[in-house]
């Protein structure tokens, strides 16, 4: 019996450390899926702070462009107020006949803007850029665009060149000049 016993104690000794190697490799098993789960976790939190600021920003250009719409709709509204409705019937004709016209007329027109690049561009012999004809035109202009279609105009008539990005008068003989006006 004594030798049964220690077969059966050896027995154990051998199934405890068998069960104790099985239980370390578990539990480095459990520990890695425990750092990957808290990892996984830790970038779930950011994913999930990343989209709620996302969603702040898009509630804030909402708000924005629900709010320019509804400007857009105010000066419509004011705009459509302030205008006053025309009659829909026909204004009648005086039988008289025209009406006189006022005694004094003005002295000079005002000139256009395409007249007032043209001066400015006769003035300068050399000529000039289109910042420098900015600088002597935007308070006449009420938009910088406008100025560069009007000198495209010129320069598509050919009444101006361009050199080295400077806009000048383009000169055109007096035979040239006669023959344009017989044409017309």
């Amino acid at each position: 019996m004594a030798q049964d016993q220690t077969a059966l104690l050896e027995e154990l000794r051998t199934r405890q450390q068998a069960a104790q190697a099985r239980l370390q490799e578990a539990t480095q098993t459990f520990q890695a899926a425990q750092a990957a789960h808290n990892s996984a976790q830790a970038a779930f939190q950011k994913a999930q702070q990343a989209l709620g600021i996302a969603q702040q920003q898009a509630h804030g250009w909402n708000t924005a462009y629900a709010a320019v719409l509804a400007e857009d709709a105010e000066r419509k509204q004011a705009a459509e107020k302030e205008q006053m409705q025309l009659p829909n019937t026909p204004i009648p004709t005086p039988l008289d006949g025209p009406p006189s016209l006022p005694e004094s007329i003005p002295a000079a027109e005002p000139k256009s803007k395409t007249d007032i690049i043209r001066e400015l561009l006769r003035q300068s012999s050399h000529g000039m850029t289109p910042m420098e004809i900015w600088s002597h035109v935007q308070d006449q202009f009420k938009y910088r665009a406008y100025m560069y279609s009007v000198l495209k105009r010129l320069t598509d008539r050919e009444e101006l060149c361009v050199r080295r990005g400077k806009y000048s008068i383009r000169i055109v003989p007096q035979e040239a000049k006669e023959e344009t006006a017989t044409i017309q």
